[in-house]
């Protein structure tokens, strides 16, 4: 089983890739979805984001209140505060889930989030998969996908790492601009270099 880690900015087609690899036997995790989950389940994590930023974090329902962390994130430069929180409850469940996976002996682990390479390349995985696309094209995709203004999509895009600085933390770095049938041939060649290289 290859461990496998995709990163790239908001916008440069980071699940259509996860959604090519699950359609080639791999089990996939959405890293995003996984910090969800894991900020309303865990209690530490729960109890330290009530802590930091107030209890607007949390709906009267016990949902994540997602606007309120965005903007405080975000608008108010506070995502590294967020991120330390998170980052290290997302990390040991992802390697939980590893080990679950191992037993299943799939051809590929897969994980996408825009953060993975946040503090270097990652120790638990085996190989790193940068997705790349033109701005104007990931501005696009998340308007469309989002609902969310040009404005609130740049300070997103301002607040993650310039990907460009860190291809040298990737084995392959792919550049989204095409079809999903080009995306597609793209991945499945690299996911066939992988497989035979080992």
């Amino acid at each position: 089983m290859i461990r496998v880690g995709i990163a790239g900015p908001i916008g440069a087609g980071k699940s259509a890739v996860l959604a090519i690899f699950a359609s080639l036997g791999a089990v996939v995790i959405d890293a995003d979805k996984l910090a969800k989950e894991i900020m309303v389940r865990d209690d530490e994590v729960r109890t330290r984001l009530l802590q930091t930023f107030g209890p607007q974090t949390f709906t009267r329902e016990g949902y994540l209140n997602k606007q309120h962390l965005i903007t405080e994130a975000f608008t108010k430069g506070r995502a590294e505060e967020l991120n330390s929180i998170v980052h290290p409850a997302v990390k040991k469940e992802t390697i939980r889930l590893m080990k679950e996976a191992e037993k299943q002996n799939p051809p590929f682990f897969v994980i996408e989030g825009a953060l993975l390479l946040n503090r270097g390349r990652p120790d638990h995985l085996d190989k790193i998969l940068i997705i790349q696309s033109d701005r104007a094209l990931k501005l696009q995709r998340v308007k469309e996908r989002d609902q969310a203004t040009e404005e609130e999509i740049l300070q997103r895009m301002a607040a993650q790492p310039d990907f460009s600085t860190l291809s040298h933390l990737a084995d392959d770095v792919i550049q989204n601009n095409g079809t999903l049938e080009e995306l597609t041939q793209t991945v499945k060649a690299v996911a066939d270099r992988w497989l035979q290289n080992g």
